[in-house]
């Protein structure tokens, strides 16, 4: 019943956030009269459909993508309780999925939530390693990845003004160095990726910067990303019916198991 203004004014005084995408949404969807069970049940159901096309689209196979989706630990969390952070892997999700208008989705995946930006600098950083890669070999510039960058670097820079206070504040809540013990889960999913990727160099461009902001904020916020990574990399091999991705489907259907409890 809030107008726009007094609306987002609530929204960042009661959950301490800035990020429009999600309040925009609620508000919309709540102004509808739709109860807030449908709303998200709604988001749920697009998560789930454009992850499982994702995941199919990488190889696996339709019964493994489906524990995966429905049942994995991470993807419950998303569904009942890491609210913002849906809506974020939604659109980074739809990115992947959409190449050709992957600045799009990029952009409205930050506005989202703003943790997705470790997976996006992941992604730039695998980029950039090839790239360079191919200059030191050929001594060429690829021209896409120079037209690339020069509309990326206004979009990054606007979207950092648009969300600096909010991004700083996040920074000097969560920022303390950590122990080794914090990284052991993602070393984990590391080296299973190594194991079954087609392009070990990837998994390294991929998992440093994980690793740089896993030591910095700690593993929590870090591991459900470096998980939906290992996929990426292992989901391929045998459609998803190896060691490795049964594996991590059977111990989070374990976790999954007491979270579930926890909720009811």
């Amino acid at each position: 019943g809030l107008s726009l203004y007094e609306g987002y004014d609530f929204y960042k005084a009661n959950i301490d956030s800035k990020e429009p995408v999600y309040f925009f949404l609620a508000w919309i969807f709540s102004n509808f009269g739709v109860e807030k069970i449908y709303f998200v049940s709604f988001f749920n159901s697009i998560l789930a459909y454009f992850s499982y096309r994702f995941l199919n689209k990488m190889g696996g196979h339709p019964f493994i993508v489906f524990l995966i989706v429905s049942l994995s630990y991470y993807s419950l969390v998303l569904f009942f309780s890491a609210e913002r952070l849906k809506f974020g892997i939604i659109f980074l999700v739809m990115a992947l999925i959409y190449s050709n208008k992957r600045y799009i989705f990029y952009t409205l995946s930050l506005l989202a939530h703003t943790q997705t930006i470790i997976i996006i600098i992941s992604l730039v950083f695998l980029k950039a390693s090839k790239e360079l890669s191919d200059f030191f070999a050929n001594f060429k510039i690829n021209k896409k990845v120079l037209l690339s960058v020069i509309v990326a670097v206004p979009i990054a820079i606007g979207l950092f003004v648009i969300l600096q206070d909010h991004l700083l504040s996040k920074f000097n809540s969560y920022f303390s160095l950590r122990d080794i013990s914090e990284v052991l889960k993602l070393g984990f999913v590391f080296v299973a990726s190594l194991i079954y990727a087609k392009s070990r160099k990837e998994v390294f461009a991929i998992f440093l910067p994980l690793f740089f902001f896993t030591f910095i904020f700690g593993g929590e916020r870090i591991n459900i990303l470096g998980y939906f990574c290992f996929l990426y990399f292992s989901i391929h091999y045998r459609k998803g019916f190896n060691l490795g991705v049964l594996f991590t489907i059977l111990y989070f259907l374990y976790a999954s198991f007491n979270f579930l409890l926890n909720i009811i």
